[in-house]
């Protein structure tokens, strides 16, 4: 293992790979809390350190602003290094169909490897190895650019097996009668009815959050999302001078309950009137 500065890396075999710029945000995140994980494997060429695996790692520590990368280096020839792209990224799945056939064809183009040969080498069926360079030989140029770029992803060029057509010319069939999504997200959250207990408390999963004294055993409707705990009231109506300094009103008719009794939730809390 060696700390291999970054202007020394070669990325030439970047060329058959496409670029997820969201992969790369996130593989950017990561390693802006915890450091690099898992090293960059490369192999010495005539232009510097050839990455094998881990662009997304390089690309990430570049925007990091970081000097170095931890590199394993591997005593290996160019098509061995074309083949070990495949088996790297063969446990995970991060790499589509386009980029196996990437693979692939610049395999059988640049070193003359028939498709036998790069059955043998890679591990995978000749019907595999087929049917992924059937994807470079059929597709158009200007959407080959697109999936090089991320913007669009193979399943979206090739024929779907039961509708006999591709996903991208179906969708331009159907935009027309497409509906607009709602304005507002599909409420997927938890409903429970609970008391309001003695304490004017509602109790859930070991919190208690307080709310007026007024719905003191009462059955109240509680939604519980991932942010927050909202409690309603079947009761309509004012609040009482003393109620209203103890819970403050929103434009949108909500109440805010000031805290919860025994530890603050992680989220704002409210009761509707």
């Amino acid at each position: 293992m060696e700390h291999i500065p970054l202007d020394k890396f070669d990325l030439s075999l970047s060329g058959i790979r496409t670029t997820h710029h969201s992969r790369v945000r996130q593989i950017e995140k990561s390693m802006a809390i915890h450091g690099q994980l898992q090293p960059v494997i490369a192999r010495l060429s005539l232009e510097g350190y050839q990455i094998i695996d881990g662009f997304k790692r390089f690309y990430s520590s570049k925007n990091l602003g970081m000097e170095s990368l931890q590199c394993r280096i591997l005593d290996i020839d160019l098509p061995q290094a074309k083949v070990l792209l495949l088996s790297y990224n063969r446990p995970h799945q991060s790499m589509d169909a386009w980029e196996e056939a990437l693979v692939l064809h610049d395999l059988m183009a640049t070193h003359h490897l028939d498709q036998v040969t790069l059955a043998e080498v890679t591990g995978y069926s000749r019907t595999w190895v087929s049917r992924r360079l059937s994807l470079i030989e059929k597709m158009e140029p200007d959407l080959s650019g697109n999936i090089m770029m991320g913007t669009l992803t193979s399943s979206h060029a090739r024929i779907h097996g039961t509708t006999k057509q591709r996903p991208l010319d179906l969708h331009v069939q159907e935009h027309a009668h497409l509906q607009p999504l709602p304005a507002w997200h599909y409420d997927t959250s938890h409903v429970e009815n609970l008391v309001v207990n003695q304490e004017s408390c509602v109790y859930w999963k070991g919190y208690m959050y307080v709310v007026p004294p007024k719905y003191m055993f009462d059955i109240c409707p509680v939604r519980i999302t991932d942010e927050s705990v909202i409690i309603y009231s079947h009761h309509l109506g004012n609040y009482t001078a003393a109620e209203s300094a103890y819970i403050e009103k929103f434009t949108y008719d909500a109440i805010h309950v000031v805290s919860p009794y025994i530890f603050p939730y992680p989220a704002f809390h409210y009761i509707r009137i």
